[in-house]
């Protein structure tokens, strides 16, 4: 409630706040979020047929756009810690030291397409997620989101000869990369 604006808190971090919590409520939407993030819960629509909790409601309020106005959020990848081995020496002097890692990149073969000829699953129509509702009984009706059968949740269904054979369309590939690190001058243990 300090976060209101009505209280004097800032509109769009009420809005945040309120989206977050949407998903966080509802175990369909978090479930939607844990495999594929805020687009999954966007593209795979909510589990109540429509509404899209307290930021749509207040977005109507105050004249914003509705949920195809949210910019879109770039994914991120998770934090990876690597350890590193560094003498008394270099810890009371500072030094740069090198350290080999593998990360996932975009494939530079298919330019992360996964392959040539995608064209847009009939199914899901490109959201990669189908909804399906089933009548339980007399005035009884379900309603599940899950990912699309024939895309397997990408959205694009490439031909088979046309798979790129580099990363088997999965449109990233494992890559070992050298990535310098700044050791500071009397750092401690554990420093992350």
């Amino acid at each position: 409630m300090k976060h209101h604006p009505d209280k004097g808190g800032d509109k769009d971090y009420f809005q945040q706040l309120s989206q977050a919590n949407d998903v966080l409520s509802d175990p369909e939407k978090r479930k939607l979020y844990d495999m594929g993030g805020d687009e999954a819960v966007q593209q795979g629509g909510c589990g109540h047929g429509g509404g899209g909790g307290m930021g749509d409601v207040f977005d109507m309020f105050m004249g914003g756009g509705g949920r195809g106005a949210q910019r879109q959020q770039r994914k991120r990848t998770k934090d990876q810690a690597y350890e590193l081995q560094v003498t008394l020496e270099e810890i009371f002097a500072g030094k740069t030291k090198k350290l080999s890692i593998e990360r996932y990149k975009i494939c530079k073969i298919c330019k992360g397409l996964g392959g040539e000829g995608a064209s847009t699953c009939t199914q899901c129509k490109g959201k990669g997620m189908v909804t399906r509702i089933v009548q339980l009984g007399p005035g009884m009706i379900t309603q599940t989101t899950n990912h699309c059968d024939l895309c397997s949740g990408e959205g694009t269904i490439i031909p088979e000869g046309k798979k790129c054979k580099a990363c088997k369309t999965q449109k990233i590939v494992k890559e070992k990369d050298v990535v310098e690190v700044n050791l500071d001058k009397g750092a401690p243990n554990g420093k992350k």
